[in-house]
This record gives C-alpha cells, sequence and structure tokens, in this order.
C-alpha cells in the first residue's frame, strides 16, 4: 500500500527518476517498519 500513496508524492523529470524516487521511498518505508518490529521484539 507505501508504494500505491507514495505515486502522488513523486515530482519527476523523467520516467527513470520517478522510479529511482519510488525505490528510495519504498525502501526507506520498509526499514522504517523492520525497525519498529524489531524494537517490539526487543521489548518482550
Amino acid at each position: 500500500m507505501n508504494i500505491y500513496n507514495s505515486y502522488s508524492k513523486i515530482i519527476a523529470t523523467d520516467y527513470a527518476d520517478f522510479l529511482a524516487q519510488l525505490l528510495k521511498m519504498e525502501l526507506d518505508h520498509r526499514e522504517l517498519v523492520r525497525k519498529k518490529q524489531e524494537s517490539k521484539i526487543c521489548r518482550l
């Protein structure tokens, strides 16, 4: 769902730039989710 929500936030000069920005946003999101999951595990 994050990729779908990210489409409207991207301003790109061409398709390659669009894809690069989309990939960066998705990787940042996945890293954030992973860190949240790890912190939950550590608290148990």
